[in-house]
């Protein structure tokens, strides 16, 4: 027990800080990525909050084994440079009984993690989707940068040169409709509304003083635009 006990006294610092170090640049990475798209669009702080911790679900699954290895290779690495392991073989224990203790740890993290990734992980995951689904419907120019396209709706790429994230009001929009083999068919309208429709569970585009382009091999023709036009998503 001796030797259990101080093997796993120099496995233990090493482990908690690089776990602590890697969940810290998974977050950091996601901050990076997702705050700016959804800090400032009108999302209560809960919300924001709840979005990140259930995103700590996946970076815990790939953080814990990685933090494994490093805990390891620098307990056991430590003691090998300083002589130490060959100190305690000389006292009668053997490789085996050197190793117990890296065997014992990984078979624990590996009975947590299969319980982790058999219950948490997937539902976490799934509350996740389902916070993002919400928040698309109740914000959804929240994605929608200004000058940046959009193809998060099926069959239609859209761009506009100002988005107010607040109202979901667009300016200058040009949307590109992908679903018609025949025509391209491009709508340009000064001004326009995003929003969604929970009744018939779509987005719908309020667009006004544009018109729409439609093209196609033969001919192409203008008409004005004036009302609403309806993508499934």
């Amino acid at each position: 027990m001796t030797y259990f006990r101080y093997i796993l006294r120099e496995f233990i610092p090493p482990f908690v800080f690089s776990l602590s170090l890697i969940i810290f640049l998974f977050v950091m990475n996601l901050i990076f990525q997702m705050l700016g798209r959804i800090a400032g669009k009108g999302l209560a702080l809960g919300t924001i909050i709840e979005f990140f911790f259930l995103n700590l679900a996946w970076m815990v699954a790939l953080a814990v084994p990685m933090a494994v290895l490093v805990g390891t290779l620098t307990a056991y690495g430590r003691l090998s440079a300083d002589g130490e392991i060959t100190a305690l073989k000389s006292t009668g224990a053997g490789q085996w009984r050197l190793m117990t203790p890296a065997i014992a740890v990984a078979l624990g993290v590996a009975a947590l993690l299969i319980i982790f990734n058999d219950r948490l992980l997937p539902q976490m995951n799934h509350r996740s989707r389902q916070l993002q689904s919400d928040i698309r419907r109740k914000k959804p120019t929240m994605v929608l940068e200004p000058g940046v396209f959009l193809s998060d709706i099926p069959g239609y790429v859209l761009i506009a040169r100002e988005v107010n994230s607040q109202t979901s009001e667009l300016y200058d929009v040009v949307v590109y409709q992908e679903s018609d083999p025949e025509y391209a068919t491009t709508i340009t309208a000064k001004q326009g509304v995003l929003r969604y429709d929970e009744s018939i569970e779509s987005f719908e585009f309020l667009l006004r003083d544009g018109q729409i382009d439609r093209a196609s091999r033969r001919r192409a023709w203008c008409l004005p635009c004036w009302g609403r036009s309806w993508a499934s998503g």
